[in-house]
């Protein structure tokens, strides 16, 4: 009869220590479930970061570049960037480099272009300067037409013609740009 208390006894107290210690270890388990998926989430994340950075340091490659653009691409539609400043802005130009000016016409594309008629006259040196700095000038010049004739006062004076077209960011662009620096 002791042995049957024993073993009665025995599976009680294993029966006992079941429910007591049975909802401990299914919580247990569930910290443990949350913790697993918490650490995958921080590899994903970690993954994610050195990605990006790997990203940014490829991007830093082209910074220069993309300066260039951030200041040849004025934030407003280049007609409250101004017709003027863009003329202004040859007429100092082509003094500079020795230039005489004749005429400059204007003529703005919608709000995102302007077109520009230029009369120039020197000497072939001195317009080719003037072009190589266009070239590598932050703004953005595209030479449409090209003219050129002997000039009849002297034989070094050439007289030039050049058509120019330069560019501000559209509304839509204008408005991508603000989405995507929000991201940052």
């Amino acid at each position: 009869m002791k042995r049957l208390f024993s073993i009665l006894l025995f599976f009680l107290i294993i029966i006992l220590a079941f429910y007591i210690w049975y909802p401990e270890y299914q919580e247990y388990q569930e910290k443990r479930e949350v913790l697993e998926r918490a650490e995958e989430a921080l590899e994903r994340l970690e993954s994610a970061l050195t990605e990006l950075k790997e990203t940014e340091r490829e991007l830093g490659q082209y910074q220069e570049a993309v300066s260039k653009l951030e200041v040849a691409l004025p934030k407003e539609p280049l007609i409250t960037f101004s017709v003027l400043d863009v003329q202004v802005f040859l007429r100092e130009t082509t003094k500079e480099y020795g230039l005489f000016l004749g005429s400059i016409e204007t003529e703005e594309i919608g709000s995102e272009s302007i077109i520009i008629d230029l009369s120039l006259s020197g000497s072939y040196r001195e317009f080719f300067a003037f072009l190589s700095f266009l070239q590598k000038n932050y703004k953005i010049f595209e030479i449409g037409d090209f003219s050129l004739s002997v000039g009849e006062e002297e034989e070094d004076l050439w007289d030039f013609g050049l058509t120019l077209t330069t560019h501000s960011l559209s509304e839509e662009e204008k408005e991508m740009e603000i989405v995507e620096t929000t991201y940052y």
